[in-house]
This record gives C-alpha cells, structure tokens and sequence, in this order.
C-alpha cells in the first residue's frame, strides 16, 4: 500500500510538471489573419453580386461554394494572392491545396491592416479526388499559412506627394521575420448527393 501511494504522489508531481509551460517556451502572438467560412450555393442578383445560401441541403460536389472572408487583423499590408497561395480546405481531416496557388498576376491592391475581405471559392478550386467526393455527409474548413516576410509596411506618403507628385521613390519595407502565419476556420458539415 505504501508503494502505491510513493507511485501516486510520483506520478501526479510527474502530470503536473508535464502540464506547466516551460519558462522558456517561445509564447506565439495570436495569427493576424482571421479566416470566416460558409458554404452552399452561390446565388446571385441585382442588389448582391453574390450571396452564398447556407441552408444544409444536399448538393452535387460541383455546386458547392466557400465564401472565404479574409480579416487582416495585423500592422502589416498583405497581398490577397499571397492569401490564397497559402489557402487550403481540410476535407474530412485531409488537407487539400489551391488549384490557382501561383497564379499572382492578380492586381489587386494589398490588404490594409484592420481590413477585412471576402472570396468566393469553388470546390472544384481546390485538388480534391474524386474518390474523395462520394455521396454523404463531409467536414469542410479553410486553412492559410504563409510566411510573414510576405506582409509588408507602406510608410507614410504625405511628405512625398506634397514636394513630388510622381510618388516613384515611395518604397514599401517588407518585415523582417520569417514567421509562419496560420489561421484555420471551424469545420462545417456539407451534403453531397450523387448527380443524376
């Protein structure tokens, strides 16, 4: 009996100290990138260029859409096609790339820090398998990730405009760290229906 007791005691001091972070331990800052998903079909009108429906219906695969919201939360400027190089879906816990990943020929302005932006993605847009794709009931979230060498700082403009309208010697100072960012939405359940 009394070595079960020393047995105890050993192991919860073990447990304990297992459990504690480490005085060391780099702390990570929380992402400054925000990932908001939904999914359906996407529908479009007059008033709404596009609206995603969310009612949990099924569908066949090739109809279903993820609106994706990007929401820079961070000091940083970041380009959106260094959002989606990095974009992902986590199809039933298998992680699944951007078809269009290196396609950066985009021209669209760089995300400000305390925006927020949405996209409008196909399943198709990503590799999927179609062995992957069967009938039934699926989990589906966004995953990004890329490096934060990637985000960049505009410095203030007013100076140069006022003594020089050009603004050809404005130069954007990328960061200096090469720190991963990662951000991930929860898992939604979407229905596929075979196609008839």
């Amino acid at each position: 009996m009394k070595t079960f007791r020393i047995i105890f005691i050993l192991g919860a001091v073990f447990f304990v100290k297992a459990t504690l972070p480490a005085a060391d331990a780099v702390r990570v800052s929380p992402s400054p990138i925000e990932l908001i998903m939904d999914c359906g079909t996407v529908h479009s009108n007059r008033s709404i260029t596009y609206e995603v429906d969310s009612a949990v219906e099924f569908r066949e695969a090739k109809k279903i859409s993820m609106e994706v919201t990007f929401r820079n939360t961070g000091e940083f400027f970041v380009f959106p096609e260094i959002l989606r190089s990095g974009l992902a879906i986590v199809w039933d816990g298998k992680e699944y790339g951007y078809k269009y990943a290196h396609d950066t020929a985009s021209l669209e302005a760089a995300y400000p820090p305390k925006s927020c932006y949405r996209h409008i993605f196909s399943l198709s847009d990503f590799v999927i398998p179609p062995e992957a794709l069967t009938s039934g009931r699926h989990t589906v979230a966004a995953r990004v990730e890329f490096s934060e060498a990637s985000t960049f700082i505009l410095p203030d403009v007013s100076p140069v405009v006022s003594s020089n309208p050009s603004l050809k010697d404005i130069q954007i100072a990328p960061t200096n760290s090469n720190r991963q960012i990662f951000a991930e939405t929860s898992a939604l359940t979407i229905f596929i229906k075979t196609p008839k």
